[in-house]
């Protein structure tokens, strides 16, 4: 878990207020990180299969909880933004913390939803495709990728 706070630092986003890191994401089987941006209209299109998908695997248990990752361009648009998202967000004006994450899960496109485990240790570099392919199997595919890599 200590491993959530070096990725995200002690505190996330939850609406408008910060709330710690560890207890939040605790809990959960898998945590995606999702990269993107209201002006990019494929994002626009995967909000609404990404908070599907969030709802229906939540439905019976903490599976599946996701941190945002904003590449809006400015503070309005991000707020705008995650308004409309049920989940948690890295804030807006951690910039260095952004800017980090980008390059270490190494995203240049958008939407991007990287995906890791309890341990947060990564299990998918395109949730984004698991989902839109497999939709609520795409748990047990990161099950199973969690479990060869253990």
């Amino acid at each position: 878990m200590a491993e959530f706070e070096a990725i995200f630092g002690p505190t996330i986003r939850k609406g408008k207020s910060e709330v710690n890191t560890v207890a939040s994401l605790s809990g959960a089987k898998f945590t995606g990180i999702y990269f993107g941006a209201h002006w990019a209209p494929p994002c626009r299109l995967f909000n609404t299969n990404l908070i599907d998908f969030y709802t229906r695997a939540n439905e019976h248990g903490k599976n599946f909880e996701v941190v945002f990752v904003s590449v809006d361009g400015n503070e309005a648009a991000f707020e705008r933004h995650f308004a409309l998202m049920p989940w948690y967000s890295v804030d807006y004006k951690e910039t260095a913390r952004i800017a980090s994450l980008k390059q270490r899960f190494g995203i240049n496109g958008l939407p991007t939803l990287v995906v890791l485990d309890h341990e947060g240790h990564q299990v998918a570099d395109d949730g984004r495709q698991d989902i839109l392919n497999n939709n609520l199997e795409a748990l047990e595919h990161w099950e199973k990728i969690r479990t060869a890599q253990h």
